[in-house]
C-alpha cells in the first residue's frame, strides 16, 4: 500500500534458483511506480486504449531484467512480508529458432 509512510521504501531482491540476482527498493526507480503508471495511461491513451479497473500493471524492474531459462524457479521478495514466485516452462527462445542453447550466469 503506497500510502503507508515508508512503503516506497521497502527492499526489493530477486532470487533465480536461490540466487540473488538483483536488489533495489521503489524509490529508485527512474519516476517511481506512479511515473511509470502515468507514462502508460498516456501511451494507451495516445493509442486509443484505456486502462481497465482491477487490470494488473507491471510498474518497472526494480532489480533489473536478468534472463531466466526453461525450468527455473523465480522469486521476488518486497521487504518481508511480501513474495511473488513462479516456475518457468517451455522452450527457450534460443532453442525455438535453432540458435545455441542460453546459460544461466550467476
Amino acid at each position: 500500500n503506497a500510502r503507508v509512510p515508508g512503503a516506497l521504501d521497502q527492499p526489493v531482491t530477486l532470487a533465480i534458483d536461490g540466487v540473488t540476482v538483483g536488489t533495489g527498493s521503489v524509490v529508485d526507480m527512474l519516476d517511481g511506480p506512479f511515473g511509470a503508471l502515468a507514462f502508460l495511461a498516456r501511451l494507451m491513451g495516445r493509442r486509443g486504449r484505456s486502462l481497465a479497473p482491477g487490470q494488473w500493471i507491471s510498474s518497472g524492474a526494480i532489480t533489473g531484467v536478468h534472463p531466466v531459462g526453461p525450468g527455473q524457479h523465480v522469486r521476488a521478495t518486497f521487504g518481508s512480508a511480501i513474495a511473488v514466485e513462479c516456475r518457468t516452462t517451455g522452450t527457450a527462445v534460443s532453442e525455438a529458432i535453432g540458435g545455441t542453447q542460453w546459460t544461466p550466469q550467476p
